[in-house]
């Protein structure tokens, strides 16, 4: 009766939940926050997973990162296979016009150097890199090769003339720093309007929040490009001169092995 249930408890009239979500025939609640801007989602991730690790939840109960993490997870995988073969595909592509191995190895090493600047990048205005950014990263693989490739090409040109290597490393690095120079400022001024509402959100109000989605994939290119064409123009020469080398020294081993080989064998034979 009323009166035996007012004896042991209180009872009042509260708001309770009004929908019940359930996924897998279990009934689900869904936990949001926001997160600062330089907060990252792996970063979240890690944090929110260490706070709860140790949470002692009742018998039936359980906890899980939301899709969005799932999502993230699997679109950078994704990314990062998109990555591989674009690096693969380029390499291939280089080894068939230079028709050699060892050039393509040397303008290789502009994509390191265009790495480093794309996250160096971000780390120096403090932002995180979203998916977009990643995406960026694989265009960077075909970018960040073009200065190598002219270079390189020039080198060969003159080394074909006549002229010896270090001479030809010289000229070549002299008449070619102007176009990518040119090349490469050109291009980091076509993407200056789309990075700049992201950099400086209260000079640009109206653009900040489209920024934020695209922009990452301009300033990935932007700073790897810019890292890639300095360390370039400084390194490039010089690893071209220590692989040709070791090219050099390597076919005249092959040839010493193989004429000591057939040499072996004639005896053999004879």
């Amino acid at each position: 009766s009323a009166a035996s249930l007012e004896s042991v408890a209180v009872a009042r009239r509260v708001a309770g939940a009004r929908e019940f979500e359930r996924e897998d025939r279990r009934t689900v609640v869904r936990v949001t926050a926001n997160f600062q801007d330089n907060a990252g989602f792996r970063r979240v991730s890690r944090e929110v997973s260490k706070a709860i690790e140790d949470l002692q939840l009742p018998d039936g109960y359980e906890w899980s990162l939301g899709r969005t993490f799932f999502q993230m997870d699997q679109d950078m995988g994704e990314t990062l296979f998109a990555l591989g073969l674009a690096c693969a595909l380029v390499f291939l592509l280089l080894a068939s016009l230079f028709e050699s191995f060892v050039h393509p190895v040397t303008i290789f090493l502009t994509v390191p150097f265009s790495l480093l600047g794309a996250w160096g990048i971000f780390w120096l205005v403090d932002k995180n890199m979203n998916i977009l950014g990643m995406f960026g990263v694989v265009a960077l693989v075909g970018v960040a090769v073009n200065n190598g490739i002219v270079l390189v090409a020039h080198v060969n040109d003159l080394r074909a003339a006549g002229e010896p290597r270090e001479e030809a490393l010289v000229r070549a690095s002299i008449h070619r720093l102007r176009p990518i120079l040119m090349t490469t400022l050109t291009t980091l001024l076509g993407l200056l309007p789309m990075v700049a509402p992201y950099l400086l959100p209260e000079m640009f109000p109206a653009s900040s929040e489209r920024a934020n989605l695209w922009a990452p994939l301009g300033l990935t290119i932007l700073g790897g490009l810019l890292v890639s064409t300095v360390l370039s123009l400084i390194i490039l020469p010089s690893m071209y001169s220590v692989f040709d080398s070791a090219a050099g020294a390597f076919r005249r081993a092959a040839l010493s092995v193989g004429g000591g080989i057939g040499r072996l064998w004639n005896k053999v034979a004879s």
